[in-house]
C-alpha cells in the first residue's frame, strides 16, 4: 500500500505537477504559475472534498520548489503526506475502542506536526536564514499576487 498510494503516487505527480505544469508555467511567473499548477492538481484528483487541501498542498509543494530549486523536497513532503494517509487508513481499521482510535490519530497527526516544524526549520537553517526570517515576504517568487498572500505562515 506505501508503494501504490504513497510512493508511485508523490513521485508521478510532482514529476507532472511541479516538474512539467508549473515548469512550463513559470515564464508567466512564479505566482501565476504557483496558482493553476496548483488548480489543476486540485481538480484531477477527482474529489471534490479533497479539492481544498489539494490546492493548498499544490501551493506548499510548488513554494518549496520555488525555495529549493529542486523538485526532490516537494516529491518527500508528498510522499510523506500520502503515507501518513496510508498509516491512518490502516491503524484506524486496525483499532477497536473508539478512544485508543482517538489517542493513536492524536498522536500520529502530534508526529506530522512534529516532522512538519522540523522540516520547515531544517529548510530555513539549510539556506542560512533565521526562522524568524521566513515571515517576511520572500519577493523573487510571489511578486504577481498580493503581499499578504505570498508570506510563508499565510500560504
Amino acid at each position: 500500500q506505501i508503494l501504490h498510494v504513497a510512493a508511485i503516487p508523490a513521485l508521478a505527480e510532482e514529476l507532472a505537477f511541479r516538474g512539467i505544469v508549473f515548469g512550463s508555467l513559470r515564464k508567466y511567473g512564479d505566482g501565476f504559475a504557483m496558482v493553476m499548477s496548483s488548480v489543476l492538481f486540485a481538480v484531477l484528483h477527482g474529489n471534490f472534498i479533497q479539492i481544498p487541501f489539494a490546492f493548498c498542498m499544490g501551493i506548499a509543494l510548488a513554494y518549496t520548489v520555488i525555495r529549493t530549486g529542486s523538485i526532490v523536497p516537494a516529491i518527500l513532503i508528498h510522499f510523506i503526506n500520502n503515507a501518513m494517509s496510508c498509516f491512518i487508513s490502516y491503524f484506524s481499521s486496525e483499532i477497536s475502542s473508539v478512544g485508543e482510535g482517538l489517542l493513536f490519530k492524536g498522536l500520529l497527526y502530534g508526529t506530522w506536526a512534529i516532522i512538519g516544524v522540523f522540516g520547515f526549520l531544517l529548510l530555513q537553517f539549510c539556506f542560512k536564514q533565521k526562522p524568524l526570517d521566513c515571515f517576511q515576504k520572500y519577493e523573487g517568487a510571489l511578486s504577481r499576487i498580493n503581499s499578504t498572500f505570498s508570506l510563508p505562515p499565510i500560504i
